[in-house]
């Protein structure tokens, strides 16, 4: 099957990673893959993994970068279609893949069969319900996001199955042997000694940066209580310059590096294992949870605190994709005490809930769970 997938761009995020994974694995059992996207950090594993990259620029709201990226998805699939290997399923992941794509299905009349994938719940421009199109049918991340497909641009619920992001869980996996982790450790500066380190992984703008503001926050009430305390933040975005400018302040105010702002990585897997627990949300929890962290879910959406694994935190959590949208805002003091509940754990405790944690990503958040929910929704409108 030819498949090509449509996003904004293959940067740093949690809908790139799910791309990212989702492509490898649909290569995997022998499809062919094209991704158009701006040109981000995943092109080249991409490339290597045997998918083909369509550099475009559609993660512009421009109107001349939205006409360039429909010219140039209209032009591959012609010359794709003239070279007697037509495209059989585009599948957008975004609003503006899905209005360009959707424009596209139409012109196109039945040359290719058109599906999406929603990851998130967002505030909606007006007049957009009339220029998005979720195609033949829908994924959902969760419960909550297929509501929003729902409510919000009147897709009908029997054209949308819920999915997972599916975590990689041989590549986010604990750490083989200590070395490992000191390794790393001494590579990225961190001290060795350190029995305290709390790692975080986002994107860093102005909707999903609150945590790493507020765990800033949360070092003069931890350090007084864990001298070796380091917060490893990690990820890019519009709100980098703030946050180093703050991370600066703050280390100068406790007087050495306690905060660590590594910027985008793609070794992200390595550097976690050298934490000691996890805050976060979304794929980058379920992620941190692969590795065996214990981990606090509090993010820009909501706060839910440590995660345990009992079936009610479970439905809790998957009713938002682990974002907690229906939850009580996250604050720098509920993770301070989170933090310092957490601390308090024995040694054994912090590894009973990071393996059990583990177990639950292997159980139901599985790349292969992924793929299978897509290749199912290729088969139903063949």
């Amino acid at each position: 099957m030819n498949i090509l997938l449509v996003t904004m761009s293959l940067g740093i995020g949690g809908v790139e990673t799910h791309i990212a994974e989702l492509a490898k694995e649909l290569i995997k059992r022998g499809n062919n893959v094209c991704i158009a996207a701006n040109e981000g950090i995943y092109s080249e594993t991409l490339r290597e993994a045997g998918a083909e990259i369509l550099i475009l620029p559609l993660d512009s709201r421009n109107p001349s970068a939205i006409a360039a990226s429909y010219r140039g998805l209209k032009r591959y699939i012609l010359d794709r279609k003239n070279q007697g290997d037509r495209i059989d399923i585009v599948h957008a992941h975004a609003r503006i893949p899905c209005m360009i794509c959707g424009r596209l299905y139409k012109n196109f009349r039945g040359e290719f069969h058109y599906v999406t994938t929603a990851h998130g719940v967002y505030s909606r421009l007006p007049g957009e319900k009339y220029f998005t199109d979720w195609g033949e049918r829908s994924l959902a991340v969760s419960d909550d996001v297929k509501k929003y497909l729902i409510d919000c641009y009147g897709v009908n619920p029997n054209n949308i199955d819920i999915t997972v992001n599916g975590i990689n869980t041989e590549f986010f996996a604990p750490a083989e042997n200590d070395e490992q982790v000191i390794q790393m450790t001494e590579k990225l500066g961190f001290s060795v000694s350190c029995r305290h380190r709390v790692m975080h992984v986002s994107r860093l703008d102005s909707a999903s940066s609150d945590a790493a503001y507020q765990l800033i926050e949360s070092v003069p009430e931890l350090y007084k209580r864990y001298n070796d305390i380091e917060i490893i933040i990690i990820g890019d975005g519009t709100e980098y310059e703030t946050l180093k400018k703050r991370t600066d302040e703050m280390n100068d105010l406790i007087g050495r590096k306690a905060v660590f702002l590594l910027g985008a990585r793609t070794d992200v897997a390595q550097i976690l294992v050298c934490g000691d627990c996890f805050v976060g949300v979304s794929r980058a929890a379920l992620e941190a949870m692969s590795c065996g962290l214990p981990v606090i879910l509090a993010g820009a959406q909501g706060f839910f605190g440590i995660f345990d694994e009992s079936e009610k935190s479970l439905n809790i959590a998957m009713r938002t994709n682990f974002c907690f949208r229906d939850m009580e805002a996250s604050s720098s003091d509920k993770l301070t005490r989170a933090l310092i509940e957490i601390f308090g754990y024995s040694n054994d405790k912090l590894r009973t809930v990071g393996m059990n944690g583990r177990e639950i990503v292997g159980k139901y958040y599985s790349v292969s769970k992924m793929a299978d929910d897509a290749e199912k929704m290729y088969a139903s409108v063949e």
